[in-house]
């Protein structure tokens, strides 16, 4: 028989939650926050993927539950290097097919663009709360997420014939 573990602890009832490593912390600590964030990040990706965006999103919800564990565990020796490789390497090739920026763009478009838009403020919101003693791949790699997701917002766009809302200033 497979034991089935209840969602509902009542653990966290006092403003308290466990990190991996068995420390309890108050759930307005500084690695809690990160993880909130990264899972709101997460779930912008997947209402991102429900309104037509590319596979490449999968990917990158998957990245996040890694990041999401090496920052539950303040002992990991875990790092994000290979998968901000392949992220990359994905914006660059993205990068080739779009025409440069020539001025400042509002978030604004396709819905699935405006939804990328949304993932990409979390994801910089997000990249304000990681912990300093994460290895630099986990800080480097959310920075680089907010790029792909500037420049997909962008493609989607541009695919789908909406022309970009320039900046003025009013």
């Amino acid at each position: 028989m497979i034991a089935f573990m209840s969602i509902t602890t009542k653990k966290g009832d006092r403003g308290e939650t466990d990190l991996y490593d068995g420390r309890r912390v108050r759930k307005s600590d500084s690695r809690i926050a990160a993880l909130a964030t990264i899972d709101e990040l997460n779930s912008h990706m997947g209402l991102a993927i429900s309104l037509g965006g590319d596979e490449f999103l999968e990917v990158i919800q998957n990245d996040l539950f890694v990041l999401g564990s090496i920052i539950a565990n303040p002992k990991s020796k875990e790092n994000m290097t290979e998968n901000l490789t392949i992220l990359e390497d994905r914006a660059t090739e993205l990068e080739a097919t779009i025409p440069p920026l020539k001025n400042f763009i509002l978030p604004a478009g396709e819905t699935l663009a405006c939804q990328i838009h949304i993932a990409r403020s979390v994801c910089r919101r997000a990249e304000t709360q990681l912990a300093k003693d994460l290895d630099v791949s986990c800080c480097a790699y959310i920075n680089r997420l907010s790029d792909y997701l500037f420049l997909l917002a962008r493609s989607v766009n541009i695919r789908s014939k909406k022309k970009e809302v320039i900046w003025k200033k009013l």
